[in-house]
């Protein structure tokens, strides 16, 4: 079922248009008749002669609004992160979703409430443009954010609630064992490469479409897990909670503010799912892999959340913003041989851990897969008792698109999930998550001796990947044996310790 806008959305928006007509053209709403040198009110301005027509006045006026703004990336400017959003930066990311299937006219009141269109837009004869020298991201206009201050609840919480029904669903849970699908399209190496396990990393478990278990017991099946953080933390955690479960988040992202749709205890344990990208919702399900190699694909590496000036390819960067990027604990650099290269380059890499974990196979998932045939599933939690262990991988990551052309560099940064960015990862060890989960977790494990020998005979390992596929388990981008690291040799920047 469609979203629906409210009322109140609906009227702020017509008020919106109108002070926009008035202000570029007072003739479009004359007066009330009143006594004149010729007896007649104002003769209608263009803009009043085409709302006659109804077409200007109408659904247009909206929908030439949205041909404009739906096609930014990011339309309101906020300097928050997914650990601290605010208004802006949850409008950003439901309108993202929402964008590409909502009604254009829906979309154009919204935006027509949101923005001072005075700013952003000008009219060119009766047809109505970007403003000349106007950029985006636009801030909330005056009107706008006086609303969230005094009123929160109704119009801008209607903008918010209106963009999450539109832009993301959710599915009625299905059980662990149903979530054996084979998506895999073949590589290089393979001609069919398994999605329910990856077959480099041979760890079997029953499924509905494969029903031979091997190395767990009858009732449990593994899935996998991208998490950055050491071990320690995540006993600490207590495994791998949903922000939307966590209060110091939901107290920093303003979720349960008035004009948030999540403040609704119901709404918020909902598993959402973003219909725009066919993914898993990033604050209200935690996705669990299929497949090992997709698994090393997360966390994402985007270099616009550490530092928007770290544009291009590594290669082409600076000292200064090389270190910068080491000073930053969240990515570093190395000396590295491709594959295909004379000699050793500057590669871009991080640190990451992928935690095996088995859950019973009556288990309710949510069933991602369904929607976009990727080997992953979500759950809302997972609990220390269900991780088995953790894998340490390293990854090197590539994007040939962001090499310098001439004397300019793409004023564009790495993104490891856009089409081009491609990971060579590296297994460089594992373990046992000991301690506060018992002796190995072995209800899950069928014979922990061979799984043990099966993990150490994996280490070492490397093969590619990009964002959704495994590319190939013996062509790799850069030869792994070869990482140096490049130690920092500028005076005036202290080495950072970088964060695992």
């Amino acid at each position: 079922m469609a979203a629906v806008l409210s009322p109140s959305v609906i009227e702020a928006s017509n008020k919106a248009r109108d002070a926009f007509l008035r202000a570029i053209d007072p003739g479009a709403f004359p007066p009330p008749p009143r006594p004149t040198v010729g007896g007649a009110p104002p003769p209608p301005g263009p803009a009043a002669k085409k709302l006659m027509s109804g077409a200007y006045y109408g659904d247009s006026f909206f929908r030439m609004i949205s041909e404009i703004i739906t096609r930014q990336s990011a339309v309101l400017k906020t300097g928050t992160t997914t650990e601290n959003l605010d208004y802006a930066g949850w409008f950003n990311y439901f309108f993202t979703e929402a964008k590409k299937s909502a009604q254009p006219e829906a979309m154009g009141r919204i935006l027509s409430v949101i923005f001072d269109l005075d700013s952003v837009l000008s009219r060119d004869n009766l047809k109505l443009v970007q403003k000349a020298g106007f950029t985006f991201p636009a801030s909330l206009s005056t009107d706008f954010a006086r609303m969230i201050a005094i009123d929160p609840a109704v119009v801008p919480f209607g903008v918010l609630d209106y963009l999450l029904n539109e832009g993301f669903e959710t599915f009625p849970p299905v059980d662990a064992k149903s979530g054996g699908v084979d998506t895999g399209e073949g590589t290089v190496d393979d001609p069919k490469v398994s999605h329910v396990f990856g077959t480099d990393f041979d760890l079997q478990s029953a499924t509905s479409t494969q029903p031979t278990d091997r190395h767990t017991t009858p009732n449990y099946l593994i899935f996998y897990r991208g998490d950055n953080r050491l071990p320690k933390m995540v006993i600490e955690h207590g495994g791998a909670r949903c922000r939307a479960d966590l209060a110091h988040w939901r107290k920093a992202a303003h979720v349960d503010e008035p004009w948030h749709p999540w403040k609704d205890a119901a709404t918020s344990r909902k598993m959402w799912i973003r219909k725009g990208n066919a993914d898993n919702d990033y604050f209200t399900v935690n996705s669990i892999g299929m497949d090992f190699h997709i698994s090393c694909a997360y966390p994402m590496l985007r270099l616009s959340e550490i530092d928007k000036t770290l544009t291009g390819d590594i290669r082409d960067w600076t000292d200064a913003e090389r270190a910068r990027l080491r000073s930053s604990g969240k990515a570093d650099f190395c000396l590295i041989q491709p594959a295909k290269g004379p000699q050793k380059e500057f590669a871009l890499c991080d640190k990451t851990r992928v935690y095996l974990c088995a859950f019973k196979d009556d288990t309710l998932l949510s069933p991602t897969y369904t929607r976009n045939t990727y080997p992953e599933m979500g759950v809302r939690d997972v609990s220390l008792n269900q991780i088995i262990a953790w894998v340490e991988i390293e990854r090197f990551h590539h994007n040939a698109d962001l090499r310098k052309s001439g004397s300019a560099r793409p004023n564009i940064c790495y993104d490891s999930t856009t089409e081009g960015s491609t990971m060579t990862i590296v297994v460089r060890d594992w373990g046992w998550m000991n301690g506060a989960t018992g002796a190995k977790n072995v209800l899950a494990i069928a014979n922990p001796a061979v799984f043990e020998n099966r993990l150490n005979s994996f280490k070492g390992s490397s093969f590619e990947i990009n964002h959704s596929r495994l590319l190939s388990r013996n062509s790799t981008t850069y030869i792994v044996s070869t990482r140096q690291h490049a130690p920092n040799v500028w005076a005036t920047v202290a080495p950072a310790t970088l964060k695992k």
